[in-house]
This record gives structure tokens, sequence and C-alpha cells, in this order.
């Protein structure tokens, strides 16, 4: 079965070459919390994660990179080593980013792996919002109904 050998090399080759893979905590965060991104090297030999930027996040929506960590040293990943990072949401000016989706991309060796999720939107408290004004009017009806009973408990007294 010179088939079944073939097979086995390539296998064995492509298990050398480094094959980078991104791990994020969740997949659906709140406005600014942390996104901790784990870049795992699955692969039998090293990788090296360019210096100028080891990942960077893209807004899906508009294809746009919002963020890219900035020029730091040269990261290399051993055979099943990981680089554990941390982003705050947060721009390339520090500015907040508004709710979307997103993907973590990381770039090694010629080759792109990314992930995606998602920043949820304030949609919850807009909608709390929304119910202030029905609130509001609940509570003022409690109390004349309140106040009504008083009156008529304070008129039976007498």
């Amino acid at each position: 079965m010179p088939w079944l050998k073939a097979l086995a090399l390539l296998l064995v080759v492509a298990a050398a070459l480094g094959t980078v893979d991104v791990i994020l905590n969740k997949s659906v965060y709140n406005p600014g919390e942390p996104v901790i991104i784990t870049i795992v090297n699955r692969g039998l030999s090293s990788v090296r994660l360019p210096s100028s930027r080891p990942f960077r996040v893209v807004r899906l929506d508009t294809n746009e990179t919002v963020y890219s960590m900035g020029k730091g040293p040269e990261y290399v990943l051993d055979p099943m080593g990981t680089l554990v990072l941390v982003w705050r949401q947060t721009d390339d000016r520090g500015a907040r980013v508004p709710p979307g989706r997103y993907a973590v991309v990381v770039e090694y060796d010629g080759r792109t792996v990314s992930r995606e999720f998602v920043i949820r939107g304030a949609a919850r408290a807009e909608a709390l919002l929304a119910y202030l004004p029905v609130l509001a009017a609940l509570a003022a009806i409690l109390a004349v109904l309140a106040l009504v009973g008083a009156r008529r408990r304070s008129s039976t007294l007498k």
C-alpha cells in the first residue's frame, strides 16, 4: 500500500510545519470586557510572529483594522507553545470600539488564521430605558392609590 505510506509522510510533513490557532476565552463579549487571546503553535516546528503586530483586530462589517498591537518584540512560538494577550476593546487611538462583529487575525510565515467574535450592543440598557416612562407612571399610580387608601383609613377612624 504505497498510498498509505505517502499519506503518512504527508501528515508528518504537515505536522512539522508550524500550525497556529487562535483561541478566545468567549465568543460574545459585553462592551469594555477584556478579550483574552491565546495564540497556540500546534505544529512541530517553531513559528515567528511579526514584531510589528503579532495580531490585529478587524471589524467585519467594514473590513477595517481597528487595532494593531504596536511594534514590540518578535514572538517565537516553540512547538505547542502559547502566547496569551489581552485586548481591551479599544482602537489604535485608545477609543472604545462600537458593538459589532470582529475577528482577531494572526499572520505568520505567509499564512493567516483568524477567530471571529461579537461585542454586544447596549441593547439591554436601551430596552430598560424605554420602560422608564411606564415605570414612572406606575409609581405615580401607586402613590395616588396609597394616598387615597390613607385618606379612607383616616376618615373611618374619625
